[in-house]
């Protein structure tokens, strides 16, 4: 099933690069494709086969990549979750790499850097493996970088200087730094601080043309315990007024290790007034990130936490798309978002509204009190990628919409992008059917994308937003793909309809043509003699029933990638198509914590603070 695909191989090793570890889970996602073309194999599996050497303890091997793409390649634990009967060979239970620390072991192959300690190698930076069809690239080699302990660092180097208004150049952002020990808590009715006499924040603020500048101000530190989360408070305290809070995923969080703020693992938070929240809400970040200098576990001074942020916020409030301005089969909406990084802690989760409905299905993807919906962006390759969807528990069953782009180059102030030319809409009527890989229910390709002013360009935390709008079809219309035929009658006489097309064949006499008759699904003469007849009827049927048999195959288990709609030609490598076979395993971890963890997490925090 993997003639002429590609092949990644290599072995995953300790620290100390030559012994091998075996139960790791490594995942190939290709650069332009990262939702769907994604194979995973474990370390090690082809040990548990009888009589095989031990040699393999730590090899992997990935096959059925798509030819003449680029792939990012990461080193996973295989979720504690996948036990017994839902485990992932070899081993139950799976291994963890590093039992002292609260988060989940990831590491990216990051080429000639490779090695057990950072520096030289910085666990989340990756190199881009390009592969051919038909070829093996051998030798992706991991040294597995992490510690056997937890190191709390130090503050000695952290700067706890005023911050120029100046250096914050986007006028929706903050930038700040802290240290403080965890003296507060937090309850059912808020935060109560206990401002940190040791501790120091500074900040500038800018939003709604306003700049708040926090300089030596109050601060203070909450450790929830195991499992919990980080949260520091910089500004008035004592009076509850104007706050910025960084909250975090314990699990996530790690000295000299950049966090992403922008959902998927913690936030960044102003609070006009925190006396008055209730009423006056707060402004939660859309991107950004933290770096910790130092962190400590720990509640009251026996705990601390150090470091630097910064959080981009929302730019514009984006209004619902009211229901009466959308026409039959039609899709209209509006998006802001930060351009998301393949590591999971950089998911962004941007603002977004949509309206529409098609073959009489109503789409609601409208924010409400009820419903957070999201813009979320993955820039790669040469193009970019934007879902539009409620990304919740409850959300799964809500519609979810997808805008590619093959050009991210288009994605520039003021600038409109047709859609059908160098971009497509599909949507899936549950977005559940779209992390399952299942096909389409709907695309547009007669429409547009616009991107506001005040888009900053399609990269990694930087902001772009616009709105779109599109008649909706079938994908097949959309893609000038509208079938020849949907039953026998559609056909020529000698002709059956198969896959919506129709071939030469036949069920029963009448499908052929005046003289001949039906034999084996083929059409063969009546006269001639029958010796004749008889010879032609038999060959005939067996060569074509062998040769759709084998044709047929089962794609579902083709080990295929998955190509998501996006249009082109043979000179600029679209496909024009949207196909979903089969790949050669599943990837227990999709997303790796964006799924599994992030998307609980953001549900939570934006049902508390998605209010402006």
């Amino acid at each position: 099933p993997f003639a002429g695909k590609a092949t990644i191989a290599g072995t995953v090793f300790q620290a100390d690069g030559a012994t091998m570890l075996q139960g790791i889970n490594v995942v190939a996602r290709n650069v332009e494709n990262p939702f769907f073309d994604a194979v995973s194999g474990v370390s090690g599996d082809l040990l548990r086969e009888e009589g095989a050497p031990a040699e393999l303890a730590g090899k992997f091997t990935l096959p059925g990549l798509t030819p003449d793409q680029r792939y990012v390649v990461n080193a996973e634990e295989v979720n504690e979750a996948f036990r017994g009967g839902s485990g992932i060979p070899p081993l139950d239970p799976p291994l963890d790499v590093s039992p002292l620390s609260d988060f989940a072991f990831l590491e990216f192959f990051n080429g000639e850097n490779e090695a057990g300690s950072n520096p030289p190698d910085d666990p989340g930076q990756f190199v881009e493996i390009p592969v051919r069809g038909g070829e093996v690239v051998g030798n992706i080699d991991f040294a597995l970088n992490f510690d056997t302990e937890i190191d709390p660092g130090s503050c000695d180097s952290l700067s706890l200087d005023p911050i120029d208004p100046a250096s914050v150049t986007d006028p929706a952002s903050a930038r700040g730094n802290f240290f403080t020990h965890h003296l507060s808590e937090i309850t059912d009715e808020g935060a109560r601080f206990t401002p940190d006499p040791e501790g120091s924040c500074h900040a500038v603020l800018k939003l709604g043309g306003e700049t708040i500048t926090f300089e030596d101000a109050e601060v203070t530190g909450i450790d929830e315990g195991e499992g919990g989360i980080y949260r520091m408070y910089c500004g008035e305290l004592s009076t509850q007024g104007k706050i910025l809070e960084v909250i975090l995923l314990k699990e996530n969080a790690e000295v000299d290790q950049p966090i992403g703020i922008g959902g998927s693992a913690g936030l960044g938070v102003y609070f006009p007034s925190y006396a008055d929240r209730e009423t006056l809400g707060a402004v939660a970040s859309i991107g950004g990130e933290v770096a910790y200098d130092c962190l400590l576990e720990g509640q009251g001074t026996d705990g601390f936490q150090g470091g630097i942020h910064e959080m981009i916020f929302p730019i514009r409030d984006l209004p619902p798309i009211p229901s009466d301005q959308v026409g039959e089969d039609e899709i209209r909406g509006n998006f802001e978002t930060v351009g998301s990084n393949i590591a999971s802690t950089f998911t962004n989760f941007g603002n977004a509204n949509a309206f529409g409905n098609f073959d009489n299905t109503e789409i609601d993807l409208n924010n409400s009190p009820d419903a957070s919906i999201s813009g979320l962006s993955f820039p790669g390759g040469g193009g970019i990628t934007l879902l539009v969807a409620n990304f919740t528990q409850a959300g799964q069953r809500k519609p979810l919409i997808e805008i590619v782009l093959i050009d991210k180059a288009d994605v520039v102030p003021g600038a409109t992008v047709t859609l059908g030319a160098t971009a497509i809409l599909l949507g899936w009527n549950r977005a559940i059917d779209f992390f399952n890989g299942q096909e389409a229910d709907f695309a547009g390709c007669q429409g547009s994308v616009t991107f506001y002013p005040e888009t900053q360009g399609p990269g990694f935390n930087e902001r772009f937003l616009g709105e779109f709008q599109s008649t909706l079809s079938s994908v097949a219309e959309c893609l000038g793909e509208t079938p020849q035929c949907t039953n026998d009658d559609e056909c020529a006489d000698g002709q059956i309809c198969e896959g919506e097309t129709c071939q030469e064949g036949c069920r029963v006499d009448e499908d052929c043509v005046e003289g001949d008759v039906c034999e084996a699904n083929a059409c063969v003469p009546t006269t001639g003699g029958t010796d004749q007849g008889t010879d032609q009827g038999t060959d005939q049927g067996t060569d074509q029933g062998t040769d759709q048999s084998t044709q047929g195959g089962t794609p579902g288990e083709s080990g295929g990638t998955t190509v998501t709609g996006t249009p082109g030609t043979d000179d600029d490598g679209g496909c024009g198509c949207v196909a979903t076979p089969g790949r050669n395993r599943p990837d227990p971890a999709p997303f790796a914590l964006l799924v599994a963890f992030g998307l609980l997490f953001f549900a939570f925090l934006r049902s508390v603070y998605r209010a402006r």
